[in-house]
């Protein structure tokens, strides 16, 4: 996605968000009309006769904060669409990360006259782009790091021409107990790392990563414990070999493709934080 596409769905959002928020405003200004100390009173139940219906059910708040949720909600879809038409490779944009812009936007119960997706995108886009490329490498760098708990983890493990990335994995005790079969409770941290190689290797070689995208689009529904090798993901530096065990998976990376991973980690996050040696 591009801007111009992003903006196309944001003029046809502004419309829709325009409407509803409007209806909104009037519903809410009817029942603080309806709910006020002219409309009510309190010992004898008099007011407006007309008002009657409308006197005690609470609508005034449930109206505001119907406009607060559909805020937020629309603050996160072009939170979203910004990061889509800024992605480096195939990972799109993550925008504000520090939630300053969020607070900009949403820190009052009551929302800013000019609050609707236009002017949120562009706020965002005004914020974000200059900086788009280094951050959304550092961005894929440490979802790398953070997929294969490298921080924490140490040196990685070498076999033969490989460098191994594992992932912790957890058998679900039920499925043992009752199917006596071996199933991951979650098979979450293999479609994290996957996505992580993906977005690493389209930021080092965009072009490059079209087997590991093309793997990420049509991964099995389920992963299962206890086939080695499962698959062998062809890329430009060789095949990436997946297998699966009762406690982990594993990811075997040909050494050329782990040193280049190790270059674009320490360029882009820091010598400290090297991947692989």
């Amino acid at each position: 996605m591009n801007r111009q596409q992003a903006e196309a769905i944001i003029d046809r959002m502004q419309e829709t968000y325009a409407t509803l928020d409007a209806a909104l405003r009037t519903g809410l200004t009817v029942s603080e009309e309806a709910e006020g100390k002219d409309a009510t009173d309190s010992f004898y139940g008099r007011g407006p006769r007309h008002l009657a219906p409308f006197r005690y059910l609470s609508a005034s708040h449930k109206f505001a904060t119907l406009r607060r949720d559909l805020a937020r909600k629309v603050f996160n879809e072009v939170c979203d669409l910004v990061g889509e038409a800024l992605a480096v490779g195939s990972a799109p944009l993550q925008i504000d990360e520090s939630g300053a812009l969020k607070q900009r936007w949403l820190a009052s119960d009551e929302l800013r006259d000019n609050f609707g997706p236009r002017a949120v995108f562009d706020d965002l886009w005004r914020e974000s782009a200059p900086c788009a490329q280094a951050n959304g490498l550092r961005q894929v760098a440490d979802a790398f790091v953070r997929a294969f708990g490298l921080d924490y983890r140490g040196d990685v493990r070498r076999v033969g021409a490989f460098v191994v990335l594992e992932v912790r994995m957890y058998l679900c005790s039920i499925a043992k107990k009752y199917s006596q079969r071996n199933e991951y409770g979650s098979d979450q941290p293999i479609r994290d790392g996957a996505l992580a190689l993906a977005g690493i290797f389209a930021a080092m070689a965009p072009g490059q990563a079209d087997d590991l995208d093309d793997f990420v689009r049509t991964m099995p529904c389920k992963f299962e414990p206890g086939h080695r090798p499962l698959y062998a993901i062809k890329t430009s530096f060789g095949d990436i070999i997946l297998s699966t065990f009762n406690e982990k998976a594993e990811f075997r990376l040909p050494a050329a493709a782990a040193e280049a991973i190790n270059l674009f980690v320490a360029e882009h996050r820091g010598e400290q934080n090297r991947s692989a040696a």
